[in-house]
């Protein structure tokens, strides 16, 4: 099969006007993008771009509606000044070998026009179809494959992998080849957890060799950018303190961070699970976890703060954090998993929804279930901390939790508020 994006290139109209800029520019030290940023390390003047990393999750083909990823990104990937687009997962083997998790949903699924991108063609089929049109509409999108994911089989191939340089050899081979057939412009390894040190040093090995493969690529392509190598990491030192993250910072663009699930079902207790700064200094934050990598060696613009689209919620009677909870909460239809509720059904019906501007958090109650999760004013508070700290951005864990994309955008749309948050105007109101 042809490369996606060279196939398409003949036929799809490229829109590559940039939005207008702040009255004031705001110079960074790296292109910020609320989803990641768009790596360029040299400094630069000008908007900082939200970008999509909303993650897309490539099951979101079978939800009903459908959810390709024009459904949810179409106008944000079009107004947006800098974007990225994770695509999430490719799937591994104990041997090394990657490839796409699913080719039908991937490459082969085709949309209806109502479901697809305005300029459907039923020649280009599956989410990378979109997303290939998509990044002919915005030459800025980039789009990486994210590999790997959570879940005991797939930490189980990466220990394997990692012992291995045979192993990691085809890692690398396959990376840079599902780069060079489907037109991704590099690739995020979601490794989750490295559980020691050695197995922290495995996949620096890991690392090292799919930055050399993918560097091979662009030198045989002719690429001008260089292929994106990223990894997800997790909130807090439990993990991260296994990582050589000054050494691991020399081969990686940035680093994104599940600043997320700092509680759920496996706690005892009510408590947030994005907070962005921590009770008196205790517990998980997404501050404490970026003071934690920097310490250690990773420059500020690599860091790149996670915000979920869905929450964490549980049955109680008393709605206080750090008081006993009955259970989670049920599954429900606009649940991913038991316990969860997809941000774009948040705050629940009947609740009320409150924040603490200690915390930088949100959360709701009706009296019998308490939901955390993050809100328009929440979000206005993280992207001040990005601002202020000089972070790369915010990435979103992912399209599918939020708002379908509109303009003018819905008023709880966490990426457009990002947007307004980091770059001083309303998203689409260019």
């Amino acid at each position: 099969m042809k490369n996606f994006i060279n196939h398409m290139a003949p036929k799809i109209p490229c829109q590559s006007q940039e939005p207008s800029r702040p009255q004031t520019p705001i110079t960074t030290p790296a292109e910020r993008c609320a989803t990641c940023w768009i790596s360029k390390p040299a400094a630069r003047t000008g908007a900082w771009g939200v970008s999509d990393v909303c993650p897309v999750e490539s099951r979101t083909v079978y939800s009903k509606p459908p959810f390709p990823p024009s459904a949810s990104a179409y106008y944000h990937l079009n107004t947006i000044l800098f974007v990225t687009h994770l695509y999430a997962f490719a799937k591994i083997t104990p041997s090394g070998e990657v490839s796409l998790s699913d080719p039908w949903g991937d490459i082969e699924k085709p949309f209806e026009p109502s479901l697809g991108t305005p300029e459907f063609d039923p020649g280009f089929k599956g989410n990378l179809g979109e997303i290939a049109i998509l990044k002919y509409r915005n030459t800025k999108l980039r789009c990486q494959l994210s590999v790997g994911g959570a879940g005991a089989e797939i930490t189980s191939s990466f220990q394997r992998i990692i012992k291995s340089e045979q192993a990691m050899r085809k890692f690398a081979h396959d990376c840079r080849e599902l780069c060079r057939k489907y037109g991704f412009d590099g690739i995020d390894v979601d490794y989750e957890h490295p559980e020691n040190a050695g197995e922290g040093r495995g996949l620096l090995e890991l690392l090292r060799h799919t930055r050399a493969a993918l560097d091979r690529l662009g030198h045989e392509t002719g690429r001008q950018e260089r292929y994106l190598l990223t990894v997800a990491t997790s909130m807090g030192e439990w993990s991260a303190t296994h990582l050589p993250l000054r050494e691991m910072n020399q081969v990686l663009d940035r680093i994104y961070l599940m600043t997320y699930d700092a509680s759920g079902s496996w706690d005892k207790t009510l408590n947030h699970h994005a907070p962005l700064h921590s009770h008196n200094g205790q517990g998980l934050s997404a501050a404490s976890t970026i003071q934690f990598y920097h310490s250690r060696g990773v420059p500020l613009h690599k860091l790149i703060l996670g915000v979920p689209m869905y929450s964490r919620s549980f049955i109680t009677s008393t709605g206080q954090c750090g008081h006993h909870y009955e259970r989670v909460c049920g599954p429900q239809e606009d649940a991913t998993s038991e316990g969860t509720h997809m941000y774009n059904a948040l705050p629940r019906p009947n609740a009320t929804e409150y924040h603490d501007r200690s915390l930088g958090v949100a959360y709701s109650f009706d009296g019998k279930e308490w939901c955390s999760y993050d809100s328009p004013t929440s979000m206005t508070w993280k992207t001040e901390f990005v601002r202020q700290r000089g972070l790369g951005g915010v990435f979103f864990w992912e399209l599918a939790g939020g708002h379908v994309a509109a303009k003018p955008p819905h008023p709880r749309d966490l990426v457009a508020v990002a947007w307004q948050g980091l770059n001083g105007a309303v998203a689409g109101s260019y």
